[in-house]
């Protein structure tokens, strides 16, 4: 059901409810704020207020300044008016001014707009924070962009376009319910060091504000707040992230050292210290691939991409391919600088005993094994004497990995 547009924002039209100076009103919303929720409390008192009523009609943040009309913050009710302060700063906890950057301004606001106040109305109190009536909630467009800045911007570029033929239509910058607003004003462009430096600024307030909740006692988050507050401190990386990331820490081999020769240079110090032996080099990989009806020939395409991007940054001298069901069915060796390729496996049961059985018969022990699996299985057999990564794709939904031994990664993005 489409929801019912609201006549666009006038603020020649928007009655005061009182006249109590602005920045006493603001000031007053950000102790009751604070009183009610320690998280948004926490979060609105980071930020100075600037009357900005000569160029804004309604309110508006740059990414370190709210600014204010001061007709504007006369017209809303205290309840409004709490919902608009939490509204401006949650922009710049969100960092959805350095997302915006490549995206036509207008739009890009807009669809901030629309995913953050949905996000806010579902998880404020309602007796103290309310959402400014001459603003719509727009659930069907956030829901068909995913309840993401990015999705509900391609959203709307698209219904733009249609209506339009590009971005000049009417109706290319009405879907939001703040029509007019603006109320993200960028600073000139950025350097890549001060968006940095705004993002980690931002995780920190963000941090804070969790801190503070919990020091306090106070109920937890809405769902949607909660999601994304955990997203953006704690991030799930891509899986060839994480894969690169436990790939270097486990062959980063230190060189060993030796008293067979001392160290020339602590001669000169008056002490005697072993020298270094320079570490040879990853020897041998082993790849535990479970082809067995449980991956599509383009995830395979995919695993085979990031392994020869890895190998050929690391170099090993060896890497063992081992495709299993309930046993070894195919063994292939790739010698240094060969291409990986992965190729077909017969299905058949699961069992991962065969494969560590085979890598530890092999002329010498792999470095690290890393297997591709469903995780259907409960065959592991005894731990081996290397580090072993299990990369889960496919695996049952909502299900706990928790393998005898080694680490898990877990594939849903591949």
């Amino acid at each position: 059901m489409k929801t019912q547009k609201k006549q666009p924002f006038d603020i020649k039209n928007f009655p005061p409810k009182s006249k109590i100076p602005a920045e006493q009103r603001i000031a007053m919303a950000r102790g009751r704020i604070a009183q009610i929720s320690p998280f948004f409390g926490t979060i609105v008192s980071g930020f100075p207020y600037v009357d900005a009523s000569s160029w804004l009609d309604t309110m508006a943040i740059d990414g370190s300044i709210i600014y204010f009309n001061r007709d504007y913050v006369a017209g809303l009710t205290g309840q409004e008016l709490a919902y608009e302060l939490c509204h401006e700063a949650m922009h710049v906890v969100l960092n959805h001014i350095p997302r915006m950057q490549g995206r036509i301004h207008m739009l890009a606001n807009l669809a901030a707009d629309i995913v953050l106040d949905i996000i806010l109305v579902d998880s404020l109190n309602t007796q103290v924070f309310s959402l400014p009536s001459w603003v719509t909630l727009q659930r069907d467009i956030a829901a068909e962009g995913g309840h993401t800045m990015e999705g509900v911007y391609n959203v709307l570029l698209r219904k733009a376009e249609k209506l339009s033929g590009g971005l000049g239509g009417d109706d290319a910058g009405t879907s939001s319910g703040r029509e007019g607003s603006g109320d993200i004003q960028p600073k000139k462009q950025q350097s890549g060091k001060a968006e940095n430096l705004q993002e980690q600024r931002a995780k920190m307030v963000l941090s804070q504000a969790v801190q503070a909740q919990k020091a306090f006692g106070q109920s937890p988050l809405g769902e949607g707040l909660e999601a994304l507050v955990r997203d953006i401190l704690h991030p799930k990386l891509p899986w060839n992230v994480l894969l690169r990331k436990w790939f270097l820490a486990n062959t980063q081999f230190p060189g060993e050292r030796t008293w067979a020769r001392p160290s020339r240079r602590s001669f000169a110090l008056g002490y005697l210290l072993p020298s270094s032996k320079p570490n040879p080099g990853l020897r041998r990989v082993v790849i535990g691939a479970d082809w067995s009806g449980s991956m599509d020939d383009e995830q395979r395409d995919e695993i085979q991409g990031e392994l020869n991007g890895i190998f050929e940054e690391a170099k090993p001298e060896l890497v063992d391919v081992l495709y299993f069901h309930h046993i070894v069915a195919r063994h292939d060796t790739f010698q240094k600088g060969d291409p990986i390729k992965l190729g077909p496996c017969p299905s058949g049961g699961t069992r991962y005993s065969p494969v560590f059985e085979k890598a530890n018969k092999l002329p010498e022990l792999p470095d690290i094994c890393i297997m591709f699996t469903d995780m259907i299985c409960n065959d592991y057999g005894p731990k081996p004497p290397y580090p072993v990564l299990w990369v889960v794709v496919n695996g049952p939904k909502d299900m706990k990995f928790d393998p005898p031994f080694g680490d898990v990664l877990v594939a849903d993005d591949l």
